[in-house]
């Protein structure tokens, strides 16, 4: 039942039909979206669902590389090593909960290099991508970049913010159109 959300979901955003009014959607919308965007290219079927899945695997792998180096690359081959043999055990359906933590690494990935401030924007908008694919990533996500946002200057606390919002603004707009007495024309 699960696997067949994954097909049926993008495929109704396909056609229009919008999540939380239309059909029940009990996760985040970015899942079914990102999906949907591969269906538009690649057709609607389980080998292009499961090619994401595989996707989210790759990304948490290489943002597990990509934090572990900091300390060597002999540290984060080994972390690689160990995330790539946990992640050979799972089924590659497009789980919400992969997407979410893929992007989550990403998130602290980027966002540990606070020095640049095109890496403050993409950990923002990674943070709300993690946000969107699991609501209930968002305490521990707040906490996990908490004291990387504190030793930001204020210019990239405001870019990791921007991030964050432009990320998130597609779906309250969505929210804001679609009310009672909204001009649909």
């Amino acid at each position: 039942m699960d696997e067949g959300m994954l097909l049926v979901y993008p495929e109704l955003l396909l056609k229009g039909r919008l999540p939380y009014r239309d059909f029940e959607l009990i996760t985040g919308p970015a899942d079914p979206l990102i999906l949907a965007t591969a269906y538009a290219g690649f057709g609607t079927n389980i080998f292009v669902e499961r090619s994401v899945g595989l996707v989210y695997r790759i990304l948490i792998v290489a943002a597990v590389f990509g934090i572990a180096q900091r300390w060597s690359v002999f540290i984060a081959t080994g972390c690689v090593l160990v995330a790539g043999i946990l992640l050979g055990g799972t089924d590659l359906w497009a789980n919400t909960w992969y997407a979410g933590v893929a992007f989550a690494l990403s998130s602290l990935w980027a966002t540990a290099n606070i020095a640049q401030r095109g890496r403050c924007l993409a950990g923002g908008f990674l943070a709300g991508m993690a946000c969107l694919a699991r609501c209930d990533f968002g305490p521990g996500l707040i906490l996990a970049l908490l004291p990387l946002f504190l030793a930001m200057t204020q210019m990239k606390k405001l870019h990791f913010l921007v991030g964050g919002v432009l990320r998130c603004f597609p779906v309250g707009l969505a929210d804001v159109c679609d009310r009672p007495g909204a001009d649909s024309s």
